[in-house]
């Protein structure tokens, strides 16, 4: 009985540890702004839209879009994301975005109010009848640790893919399509919430032969609240 008692409790231990792991590496976080958690509950981003107005914007690194080897595809200099913040808990992030533009910088050579690309200079569109706007960006405990997600639809809604059309002044029209999420990692404090991704795939499903089969999106966002004083979020990592 005795060695059966020590067997059983060995067994236990070893369940045990291979469990602990998974725990370990789920992603708790909330959103501060000035070491204050951001509480949404009952506050109005603009009329008609719940929760806490957050905006991003891109860093000095360009955002874009490259092909499987890396080479450039699109190079714009400027991101721009508006959101409303709806849920901020420890087991969860979540806010509906409702827009996302990609585009230049007027005046600035080589860049015009389009993005510059190896087919001519471009223009991106999100807000688009079929899969476009809004879109959820979340973490959840379930996600790994710093891990935040973009998929399609608001965040209160039936997930769906995010599509992209890429107006470019060679090839015509190219539309693009991510089933998966976006999956991008944000920084914790000290420093200020910076959201990366990085190699993020968008299929081609429709366009002539000059549209490349594939395209992978690269952007690295710092989150703001949208005020006018423009102040920097940051994410607080839980045990």
């Amino acid at each position: 009985m005795s060695k059966k008692l020590i067997m059983a409790c060995m067994a236990v231990a070893a369940i045990a540890a291979f469990a602990l792991p998974a725990s370990a590496s789920a992603s708790k976080m909330t959103l501060e702004e000035g070491n204050t958690v951001l509480d949404p509950t009952g506050k109005t981003c603009t009329p008609a839209l719940p929760g806490i107005c957050i905006r991003g914007t891109n860093t000095d690194v360009a955002p874009g879009l490259t092909d499987a080897n890396g080479n450039t595809i699109m190079e714009c200099t400027n991101l721009s994301m508006t959101g409303s913040l709806e849920k901020n808990t420890h087991a969860a992030i979540e806010g509906t975005i409702h827009s996302f533009t990609l585009n230049g910088t007027p005046g600035v050579t080589p860049h015009t109010t389009h993005c510059k690309s190896t087919f001519g200079t471009i223009t991106p569109t999100t807000a688009i009848a079929t899969n476009g706007m809004p879109w959820c960006l979340r973490s959840t405990e379930a996600m790994a640790p710093d891990e935040m997600q973009i998929r399609g639809n608001g965040c209160t809604a039936a997930a769906r893919p995010i599509r992209v059309i890429l107006d470019s002044s060679l090839a015509g029209e190219c539309t693009y399509e991510r089933t998966a999420p976006i999956v991008g990692v944000v920084t914790t404090t000290p420093s200020p919430a910076l959201l990366h991704t990085s190699k993020q795939e968008f299929p081609k499903i429709a366009g002539g032969f000059l549209c490349p089969a594939k395209t992978f999106l690269d952007f690295t966002m710092s989150l703001y609240t949208d005020t006018e004083k423009e102040e920097p979020l940051s994410v607080i990592a839980v045990p």
